[in-house]
């Protein structure tokens, strides 16, 4: 069976927490896996001013640290299945909806900068579509996603896919080490 690995990219192998701080002083971390309607105003202030960096100020991506441990996951991902790919999503604001495209190619550049190996680039999707949507339905091809967004892995699982919630690459290893690789199937 044909194994894929969708590995999320913000927080999991960009240092989006580390390069937020840097932005806009302030630990962005408290909003993971809050809804609007759980922030509180001050919250939503600070991701607001997060996103307006995200979605206009392009050295915001390009000086993206990588996180520590990603190239090993990476490796290691590379190891253990038929095929990683990189997949993120980008939802461009009302008033730039041509922002996704330079925002593609903006990640797709940090990807091909920072894992490139032996000089085959990586896989990049960035895209504003949910995750769940590259779910390919295809016998023989187990896929599973990487990602520190809980609703994500939620809906990854709903729609037949296998999940991990990323909280380290060293978590990320150890549980598909615990599988023998198999966590797909």
């Amino acid at each position: 069976m044909k194994t894929i690995c969708y590995l999320d990219m913000d927080d999991v192998v960009a240092d989006f927490a580390t390069q937020a701080l840097r932005y806009i002083g302030n630990d962005c971390m408290k909003l993971k896996n809050k809804t609007r309607d759980e922030m509180t105003e001050e919250e939503k202030v600070l991701q607001n001013k997060l996103f307006h960096y995200c979605d206009y100020d392009n050295t915001f991506w390009e000086t993206m640290p990588v996180k520590n441990g990603s190239y090993e996951l990476y490796q290691y991902c590379l190891k253990h299945f038929d095929e990683v790919v990189f997949l993120s999503r980008f939802v461009p604001p009302k008033d730039k909806p041509n922002r996704l495209r330079a925002v593609q190619f903006l990640k797709t550049r940090w990807a091909y900068k920072h894992f490139a190996v032996n000089g085959k680039l990586p896989k990049v999707i960035v895209t504003s579509l949910s995750k769940e949507a590259f779910l390919q339905s295809r016998t023989g091809v187990a896929q599973v996603l990487v990602d520190d967004m809980y609703h994500n892995i939620r809906k990854w699982k709903d729609n037949g896919g296998a999940g991990i919630l990323f909280f380290s690459p060293k978590d990320v290893m150890r549980y598909i080490n615990q599988r023998n690789g198999r966590v797909c199937r």
